[in-house]
């Protein structure tokens, strides 16, 4: 703050201006046009070089470098932001399948159920042995009375394509009804 200081105290200190006065590449023609070179030269974290076209550098020259050096680090914040951005969605999404593994995990543990299932009729079989022999005999625990996953998957898809075309014969058959309704009103 101690130069933007010094700036402003010359900015607002009456100055005077010498009768004649000439310009090179390394004089100044003020202290006010020194201390902003000294502030930008400062900021830039380069020294003030003479044009060779013009012989001196213009205004217009160092405030372009200027705001190409802004750019240029406005550029690579938004290049860190996209990397923070990347790495943050790139954490979610392993947390998220880290998830779906611990569920899948406890699922597995739940596929023994058919395990579990004839443990339990053994157990039963033990302790009452006549009324699991009478099951038996009426086929309570044969296999042809389960159905597996993909058969009863099958038996779906059959009924439903059983239902779907009898939906269309009905929507065929209205459609025809309307279809000689409206052209026996348009003749008629």
């Amino acid at each position: 703050m101690n130069r933007i200081d010094s700036i402003l105290n010359l900015l607002s200190a009456p100055t005077s201006v010498p009768a004649q006065t000439t310009k090179t590449a390394s004089a100044h023609t003020s202290p006010l046009d020194a201390a902003i070179e000294n502030a930008i030269g400062n900021i830039t974290g380069s020294t003030k070089v003479a044009s060779a076209d013009a012989g001196a550098a213009s205004p217009v020259a160092d405030l372009m470098k200027l705001a190409n050096e802004v750019r240029e680090a406005d550029e690579d914040g938004e290049v860190k932001l996209a990397r923070r951005m990347g790495s943050a969605f790139t954490d979610g999404m392993v947390e998220r399948a880290e998830l779906y593994r611990q569920h899948a995990a406890e699922l597995d543990k739940t596929a023994g159920y058919r395990d579990e299932r004839q443990a339990v009729l053994e157990k039963f079989a033990s302790e009452h042995p006549a009324q699991y022999a009478a099951l038996v005999r009426e086929g309570y625990f044969s296999e042809t009375r389960e159905k597996s996953g993909a058969e009863e998957a099958a038996d779906f898809d059959a009924g439903f394509v059983e239902k779907a075309a009898e939906i269309h014969a009905q929507a065929t058959s209205h459609f025809i009804a309307g279809y000689a309704a409206l052209e026996q009103a348009l003749q008629g």
